[in-house]
């Protein structure tokens, strides 16, 4: 396998699983891969020892992927997508297994989702699962994940003053979604000579409240990684592209037949009660609510409502 394909997968992964748990908290979460490297089943041990929260899921196509952390830090990013209070258990073990599933798994699917927007490849996921683990099950994590496969360690934080570290375990077969050409991730380009695969992936490191002071610094300590696609840096890239911002009053299926016999004076009803807010999509995606108002003989929206990180995720399956 091409090395720096391997790295790039990595980074790629680690980038996607962590804009999803942006997205879900509201706030970035900064991450870093520090290390690549061949992984064996001394190595799995090892880290089986260090973390004791696991995710992982296999790929349809072939491979898996594995994310370890601490279950302090699983049960952070829980909370805070759940709307939970934070509790100070070390271990995932006592949470519910389709909570930790519902929070997990679009995480685990945003890192295959980067390779779809940076280089059109789909890596669908299957058997996605979220548990409390330890050193027991190092050799059948090894054999989940193959023969070949490599280990990506990275820093992260979830906000001001936590800063926390993992481990990815993946299948070095998924390294061929990266193009033997491309080059790796980041670079010193500037907005006007981005390619167009290259904003998109920028964008997807945007969280949905993203402004260019809400990114904090990279983590102390962790080794730098190529141009992270939610640094500060990189934001003024980005600020002017624009979005396409919808008020949805509401919706209403309607049969073919139906449509055909509209005319003028046909009235449809859109299922929507007259004291209901009103949604605001950004790209069909919903993200507010409000109230409709008047402007200098215009409509426009009041925002009374930011959706909850929980109810954005909803939104992006």
């Amino acid at each position: 396998m091409n090395q720096a394909s391997i790295e790039t997968f990595a980074r790629g992964y680690v980038t996607g699983f962590f804009d999803v748990v942006s997205a879900m908290l509201a706030q970035p979460a900064a991450n870093m891969v520090s290390t690549v490297k061949p992984s064996g089943a001394a190595e799995v041990t090892g880290y089986l020892a260090k973390y004791n929260a696991l995710m992982r899921a296999q790929i349809e196509s072939g491979g898996a992927v594995a994310l370890l952390m601490s279950g302090a830090d699983a049960n952070r990013i829980v909370a805070g997508a759940l709307g939970e209070a934070e509790v100070s258990d070390v271990s995932i073990a006592g949470r519910d297994p389709a909570a930790l599933r519902e929070v997990f798994e679009p995480c685990l699917g945003g890192g295959t989702s980067f390779f779809k927007e940076k280089y059109g490849k789909v890596l669908a996921l299957k058997g996605t699962e979220a548990l409390a683990c330890g050193p027991d099950i190092a050799a059948g994590l090894h054999q989940y994940l193959g023969a070949g496969s490599s280990a990506a360690e990275f820093s992260f934080s979830l906000g001001e003053g936590h800063d926390a570290a993992g481990v990815l375990l993946f299948s070095d077969v998924l390294s061929d979604v990266v193009p033997q050409q491309a080059p790796a991730q980041g670079g010193s380009s500037v907005a006007g000579a981005m390619s167009q695969d290259e904003v998109n992936a920028m964008l997807s490191g945007l969280g949905p409240n993203a402004d260019s002071e809400s990114y904090s610094a990279p983590v102390a300590g962790a080794a730098h990684r190529d141009v992270p696609l939610a640094d500060p840096r990189n934001l003024d890239m980005v600020l002017d592209i624009r979005l396409t911002a919808t008020a949805r009053l509401g919706r209403v299926e309607m049969q073919i037949s139906d449509i055909l016999t509209l005319g003028p004076g046909s009235i449809i009803e859109v299922g929507h009660l007259v004291d209901e807010p009103v949604e605001l999509l950004v790209n069909d995606k919903l993200i507010a609510r409000g109230d409709v108002v008047v402007v200098d003989e215009k409509f426009g929206l009041r925002i009374t409502e930011i959706i909850s990180p929980r109810e954005r995720i909803e939104s992006l399956r």
